[in-house]
């Protein structure tokens, strides 16, 4: 009976100091969080606008986050569309909004995103020239119409690439929320 008694004791003095060791993260349940492969993906961070090109003393407007390659399942809601900026240029990129397939998916967003996850294809059109004009050349060289699917609305899809955070851009005050930008790859799932 003492030995039994003493086992337990060290036992849980054991897992006590483990928790002291290795606190559960609550806020983001990093558990969640699916890596990828992403062997490309030095590459199109740097041909990615505002984030690997920095020119004139820029700082990078997308934070990475770790693990820096996520898989993310979901639904694309809307239709993929390249931004415009308020004076009618684009960086290339394709925004996709896509809703989370799993409660797992949605810890990768933040409160910002509300309940669907940004995503962006970078250099799917050409830059205007008030973007290179400023920040070179880009999208030289990267060309993702070879193996990212044309998508529309309802599409179920796996999406690997970088995870960031789009921080303080085009003003300040702009939300903070959660990206995966750029991608690496699409896959349509059936």
């Amino acid at each position: 009976m003492i030995k039994i008694f003493l086992i337990s004791i060290m036992g849980s003095v054991f897992l006590t100091g483990l928790i002291g060791i290795a606190p559960l993260n609550l806020s983001q349940n990093t558990y969640a969080i699916k890596t990828g492969s992403c062997p490309h993906m030095d590459t199109l961070w740097h041909a990615t606008y505002g984030a690997g090109l920095l020119v004139h003393g820029q700082t990078s407007r997308l934070k990475e986050l770790s693990p820096a390659c996520v898989v993310f399942d979901g639904h694309v809601s809307g239709t993929p569309m390249i931004d415009k900026d308020s004076h009618g240029a684009s960086d290339g990129d394709l925004h996709i909004l896509l809703t989370p397939d799993a409660k797992d998916d949605s810890d990768l967003m933040n409160s910002a995103n509300g309940n669907r996850m940004t995503v962006e294809v970078i250099c799917w059109g050409k830059p205007s020239p008030s973007y290179t004009n400023e920040w070179g050349p880009f999208c030289n060289n990267v060309d993702p119409h070879g193996h990212i699917p044309n998508l529309k609305d309802g599409d179920h899809v796996r999406i690997t690439g970088k995870w960031v955070q789009d921080v303080g851009y085009p003003t300040a005050t702009h939300a903070k929320w959660n990206e995966i930008h750029p991608v690496e790859s699409i896959e349509i799932l059936h």
